[in-house]
């Protein structure tokens, strides 16, 4: 036999939806949001857009008036638990390449540079910019297929 889909109504659309359309939430009696799926990313979308000078803004001051706050985060989040290595670990390698990318060479302008490792062993290789990042990700997949074909 088969089972008795459970549905819901939409707050926002009006419309009956099953329950698998709605994201869970411990919160309301039934365990999930009062908006389906659908329309939580409608109205996300479009309250960025209409509100994203606001939204870099605050960010922006947030970034300044906490900015001992971020570091801390990042010295524990992300090079402790992510590269096992410390801020200083991290400041040492900017050091070495002289705050340029390993790769590029390139200054960074907006953002850090990326911690580049080696997913199968940890070991991290040094310091890149976003592109330069990025591009080797893809670039390593390509050239594996390059090879595979070849052979």
């Amino acid at each position: 036999m088969s089972e008795k889909v459970k549905k819901k109504k939409c707050t926002k659309c009006k419309k009956i939806k099953p329950l698998t359309l709605f994201d869970r939430f411990s919160h309301h009696l039934d365990g999930h949001c009062s908006w389906c799926k659908e329309c939580v990313k409608k109205y996300s979308h479009r309250h960025y857009l209409k509100h994203r000078k606001e939204v870099i803004e605050r960010t922006r001051k947030y970034a300044v008036k906490n900015k001992h706050k971020i570091q801390k985060w990042m010295a524990d989040y992300l090079f402790k638990k992510r590269y096992g290595i410390t801020l200083e670990d991290y400041n040492e390698l900017l050091i070495k390449q002289k705050g340029r990318c390993a790769i590029c060479g390139s200054l960074p302008k907006h953002r850090r540079l990326d911690i580049d490792h080696d997913h199968k062993t940890g070991q991290i290789r040094g310091l890149l910019c976003n592109r330069c990042n990025q591009g080797l990700g893809y670039l390593g997949q390509v050239l594996k297929k390059a090879m595979d074909y070849l052979k």
